[in-house]
């Protein structure tokens, strides 16, 4: 079996995304970039795809992803679901059906599709296939403001924590929540007004105190969680509590 890696990367323009995909070029192995816009990739034996998870995803896109290089040259497959997006930053009766649709078809919705269509076309390889999706601990902590967010979040954890429980050979799957990042997310909180997200004062002060984690030490844990040659046994993993 051949032992090359290949690290399927949804999101790597900017923040967490572009922080893994640096740290993935530092690896023997290759990368497939998703992006809802066409990027370029760094080395020659990458490829990009665009994919547009606002809109509910294809059989053409998804085929787009998993045929972008050939899986059944590598001995491991992991796939990092990173792009997300913070939806509506208000309470609900002031968004919009299109916004509320568009949170969830991100966050959860598509990624179930993907997932799905990657364990389907993985089953007959012989390689270990391990699926991280960056989650939150909003997934457990309704949010003031943040109500299609969360629940994205809740939907896709729970996907990914029945999915664990299933007879999956060579397939190891979790949801990975990086704590509070210095993240566009986080600034649009910061700058929210506080009629539409009630905590918008407690943001500020974490960023104040410079208790945000970077996008960079937070990949590097990824990748930890990915490269440990041990086993997973939990399907949700918190970076506070979480022991490699």
């Amino acid at each position: 079996m051949q032992q090359k890696t290949l690290t399927i990367i949804f999101g790597t323009t900017r923040g967490l995304g572009a922080a893994l995909y640096e740290h993935a070029t530092q690896q023997v192995g290759d990368c497939v970039l998703v992006n809802r816009k066409s990027v370029e990739s760094r080395r020659s034996g990458d490829a990009a795809v665009v994919v547009d998870l606002g809109q509910t995803v294809t059989d053409h896109d998804i085929s787009k992803i998993f045929s972008a290089k050939d899986l059944s040259q590598y001995g491991a497959i992991q796939l990092i679901a990173n792009a997300s997006i913070t939806g509506p930053i208000t309470t609900i009766g002031n968004t919009t059906s299109q916004e509320i649709a568009a949170t969830l078809l991100t966050n959860a919705v598509n990624y179930m599709s993907i997932i799905n269509a990657f364990i389907a076309k993985t089953s007959s390889l012989d390689v270990h296939i391990r699926i991280l999706v960056v989650s939150s601990g909003s997934a457990e902590s309704p949010t003031h403001g943040l109500a299609p967010y969360c629940a994205s979040k809740a939907a896709i954890e729970m996907f990914i924590r029945s999915v664990a429980l299933e007879p999956h050979d060579n397939l190891e799957i979790v949801a990975f929540r990086p704590g509070v990042m210095d993240t566009d997310m986080q600034q649009a909180l910061r700058n929210a007004d506080q009629k539409d997200f009630a905590n918008t004062d407690r943001y500020k002060q974490l960023y104040q105190d410079g208790q945000l984690r970077t996008s960079e030490s937070v990949a590097t844990t990824i990748f930890k969680l990915l490269d440990s040659s041990k086993q997973w046994t939990e399907s949700v993993v918190d970076i506070n509590t979480m022991h490699i």
